[in-house]
């Protein structure tokens, strides 16, 4: 019956080739959905951009943790005292406590004290570090200078510094102030503690899990997974994707199979006579089933292959108009990934031979 599937495919090649564009249309327009979720849910997976330098990072609750509820993006922070029990770590050969406050300045957003700068490469490109409490270092680029008065804006009302010196770097823009006027403005709140340790990173990482097995909240970071301990103020907006594109996801999925699964069960209702004569010439039941369903398999396995090529073409265009409307964040792209194939594929199979 394969050979009979393949010669009645070749003398209704037209019919053939409609029910394979049908097919590879509907799962492209499900692998692009798919890929686009996919990429939305991992998010961007980029190294990190605050925390390069240290070996391990470790950050409060972040995500789905019990009894946590963090709006998207936002950071957990951690119990005062915990660097000290961090410090006392073996292996760890330095420790930073990074505080995070509010401060708006140029093209800053937050505050950290001036010892956490040394979690990413930076350069002094103009002064020297703030050495009291009222001086500030202030992120390149930018207009101002040493000796300059400033108004920052915190949380507590605007706040008058001098700038002490321009810091330039690869990280997101800052402010740095003295130790102690960093944990004042952060309200004595530890945003994460970052560890550098004598030997490999990982074993570092392991020694410090076990040192906080009473807090199972707080989250040990290494190598790009560090970037988890950093602010993300595109998160809101990747969970907005993540819901459009899901519920766009659903939608294409429906549609698709509706509309494949009732183009192949038209086709076979319109070739009754063409079955009725294999029948009387001897066909059984079975092996009118099994021509059908080849002539299906054979659709639908090319035009998948040919959807799931689409689509790989496809998905980064639609991921970066996406970002350009605002529906995600700007750079959005979507990546190969083989599960949304994989279920695209399997969906235009499924539609394809259930129509039959």
């Amino acid at each position: 019956m394969i050979g009979l599937a393949a010669r009645s495919l070749a003398a209704r090649w037209t019919g053939f080739a409609g029910s394979t564009a049908a097919i590879a249309l509907g799962v492209a327009v499900c692998a692009v959905a798919g890929l686009s979720l996919a990429a939305a849910h991992t998010g961007p997976g980029e190294p990190p951009r605050w925390y390069q330098n240290p070996d391990v990072v470790v950050a409060g609750p972040g995500g789905p943790a019990p009894g946590i509820a963090l709006p998207a993006g936002d950071r957990g922070y951690l119990p005062p005292r915990i660097a000290d029990r961090l410090a006392t770590v073996d292996g760890v050969r330095h420790v930073v406590v990074d505080r995070a406050a509010y401060a708006r300045l140029d093209g800053a957003a937050e505050a950290h004290p001036w010892s956490a700068a040394r979690v990413h490469p930076y350069t002094l490109a103009a002064g020297r570090p703030p050495a009291v409490d009222g001086e500030v270092a202030v992120a390149a680029p930018t207009r101002h200078r040493p000796g300059d008065r400033v108004t920052v804006d915190t949380a507590g009302g605007p706040l008058s510094l001098t700038v002490s010196g321009v810091l330039a770097s690869g990280a997101p823009p800052a402010l740095y102030l003295t130790d102690a006027a960093a944990a004042r403005l952060a309200g004595g709140r530890v945003a994460a503690v970052a560890l550098w340790g004598s030997g490999d990173a990982a074993d570092l990482a392991a020694r410090v899990r076990a040192a906080l097995a009473g807090e199972p909240r707080l989250r040990v970071l290494t190598g790009d997974g560090r970037r988890a301990a950093e602010p993300d103020p595109d998160a809101g907006l990747l969970t907005a994707a993540t819901a459009l594109l899901g519920e766009a996801a659903a939608v294409a999925a429906v549609v698709s199979a509706f509309t494949v699964g009732g183009a192949f069960a038209v086709t076979a209702q319109r070739r009754r006579r063409e079955f009725a004569l294999l029948r009387t010439a001897g066909a059984t039941p079975r092996q009118v089933r099994r021509l059908v369903l080849g002539e299906a398999l054979g659709a639908a396995v090319a035009g998948g292959l040919i959807g799931c090529a689409l689509g790989v073409v496809a998905a980064p265009p639609f991921a970066h108009w996406l970002g350009r409307s605002g529906l995600a964040p700007s750079g959005f792209t979507a990546r190969f990934a083989v599960w949304p194939l994989a279920a695209a594929f399997a969906l235009g199979l499924g539609a394809a031979l259930a129509g039959a």
